[in-house]
């Protein structure tokens, strides 16, 4: 989603910022020229990665990256100016429970039904550790598309048939599956549900092994839970994640060693003000601020400059936040793909 930071007035240049996804999939392809030309004029470009890349190509019309240090990895120098933050770094302030003792779920996975996503070993896991220690509360939310017939070739289609194969109606009940549909957005779920949960879980796992700019981790942190990932996890998605805060395993085989050892360690666990500091949305868009101010020319004032969307940046920069004149249907995320879409971001603006 195109996020403006700061509009344009007179001859200062305002702030934009767009998803990698419209950069490639629309902005670079020059499908829309003289257009861009005309937020050249007015604006600071930049663009936000949330998906592993290495070396990206970057045309004269981006002026600065906000990619974290795992997101986006250059061979040699970044060409041009870069914050390494991301929309991880952003986690709303609604997450901010790490202080909460009494935790009902041990295990919370938060994730779609994309087969990259690795649910089915996720549940091979689960199956082992209620084999070999006994059951524990685990919460699984899986957002899909219900109401469709599904992409077997990308989408874990046995997802709900193998969840009641594999887990007797007693386990269910330990076990739950909380379905989702994504017509309720395309994230199929809002934060306030999401940060009640983890704040009453000890531990949040993730079992893909390429993600893009995961804020999931960020927002278990922030949750108090400890984080279990694969440690060849790439994407960024470990980048803030140590010994003390995380269990990492090698192999899938052996997750599910990781997952009891992270609910058994949970209850020393304490979050440490470093972490949170790093993925609290309030404190990091200070340093966005920062940074923003220094793009720009020495005579211009920055202290003049009006910042505005400064709220959920965790869902804004990867264009997941729906609230925006240019969307194209609910279902979908806010990213720009479309002339009729670019002319009414363009209105907005006002260029």
């Amino acid at each position: 989603m195109a996020q403006v930071f700061v509009k344009h007035q007179g001859n200062v240049k305002g702030v934009v910022v767009f998803t990698h996804k419209e950069y490639y999939n629309f902005l670079k392809k020059e499908v829309a020229a003289d257009t861009l030309a005309l937020i050249k004029k007015h604006y600071i470009v930049g663009i936000h990665f949330g998906w592993y890349h290495k070396d990206p190509e970057l045309c004269d019309f981006v002026d600065f990256l906000l990619a974290s240090e795992g997101t986006v990895e250059f061979t040699h120098e970044c060409p041009v100016p870069r914050l390494k933050m991301s929309s991880r770094n952003f986690v709303s302030e609604r997450f901010d429970n790490s202080t909460n003792t009494t935790r009902f779920w041990d295990i919370a996975c938060i994730s779609r039904d994309a087969k990259f996503k690795n649910l089915d070993k996720f549940l091979v896991s689960i199956r082992k550790l209620f084999d070999e220690y006994g059951p524990c509360k685990v919460a699984l939310v899986s957002t899909g598309q219900t109401s469709k017939v599904r992409d077997a070739s990308f989408f874990y289609a046995d997802l709900i048939s193998d969840y009641y194969e594999m887990f007797s109606e007693e386990e269910r009940d330990s076990f739950v599956l909380i379905r989702p549909d994504t017509a309720l957005g395309s994230g199929g779920i809002n934060e306030t549900f999401i940060a009640f949960l983890l704040a009453n879980s000890k531990v949040l796992t993730l079992f893909s092994t390429l993600e893009g700019d995961t804020r999931v981790p960020s927002e278990g942190l922030l949750s108090g839970c400890k984080v279990v990932v694969s440690k060849h996890l790439k994407g960024g998605g470990t980048d803030l994640l140590t010994d003390y805060n995380s269990v990492q395993f090698d192999r899938f085989d052996e997750a599910h060693e990781a997952l009891h050892a992270a609910v058994a360690s949970h209850e020393s666990y304490t979050l440490k003000e470093e972490d949170r500091l790093q993925v609290y949305e309030k404190e990091s868009i200070k340093r966005v601020v920062a940074f923003l101010k220094s793009l720009y020319p020495q005579d211009v004032d920055t202290s003049q400059l009006t910042f505005i969307n400064t709220n959920s940046l965790s869902r804004r920069l990867p264009g997941h936040f729906h609230d925006v004149p240019w969307i194209n249907g609910r279902e979908n995320t806010a990213d720009i793909t479309t002339f009729k879409q670019l002319e009414t971001f363009m209105s907005y603006c006002q260029v």
